[in-house]
């Protein structure tokens, strides 16, 4: 069995100046350039939010609910956020210093209007799963190293996944960025 380095989700709209920018987001993409050809990885993965123009998380498509506001949604409380990594923007791109090549494997999340999707296995609280498990078996895949944008959602929620679908995993605690600061305050 092989591994494989997991990218989570360094695009731009995570990225400063980014619509749901992660404060110094951007700099990890030098630390995880050096790693990516080391000989640990036999597979370089980067997943992606891809959100359709009417994602649920979003919160221009729920009248009346501002930006970072909570909402019951398909009867799960949710966080609405900004419109961010809509397929096919500039937003949606990765970020421009980030060394992606054509032999990567890109995974494509949060593809469907209906529900979050912050792991790339899918969203387990909802039995809604991706084929991303299926897709990192069938290369032979069977341990994790994982960092990206941002730790206290898509990194933490793939991670967790991960380990529940029966891979190994690596949290790259270095080469992650949180969206704020857990021993001060409380996401």
């Amino acid at each position: 069995m092989s591994s494989a380095l997991v990218v989570v989700d360094l695009q731009n709209d995570f990225c400063p100046g980014g619509s749901l920018a992660v404060k110094d987001g951007h700099e990890i993409v030098e630390g995880i350039n050096a790693i990516r050809d080391s000989s640990e990885f036999s597979h370089v993965i980067f997943t992606r939010d891809w959100h359709p123009e009417d994602h649920v998380s979003f919160a221009r498509n729920h009248p009346n609910h501002p930006e970072f506001s909570k909402k019951m949604v398909n009867g799960l409380p949710h966080t609405l956020w900004p419109a961010h990594c809509e397929e096919g923007t500039v937003g949606a791109s990765f970020h421009k210093d980030l060394d992606v090549r054509d032999s990567d494997f890109v995974y494509n999340k949060g593809t469907s209007k209906d529900w979050e999707e912050y792991s790339a296995f899918g969203n387990s609280e909802m039995g809604k799963f991706t084929t991303f498990a299926e897709e990192l078996r069938s290369r032979g895949i069977s341990k994790l190293y994982i960092c990206g944008l941002a730790t206290d959602y898509c990194v933490c929620e793939t991670a967790i996944d991960g380990a529940d679908q029966g891979f190994s995993v690596v949290l790259l605690e270095d080469l992650t960025v949180r969206t704020c600061n857990m021993e001060t305050f409380a996401c």
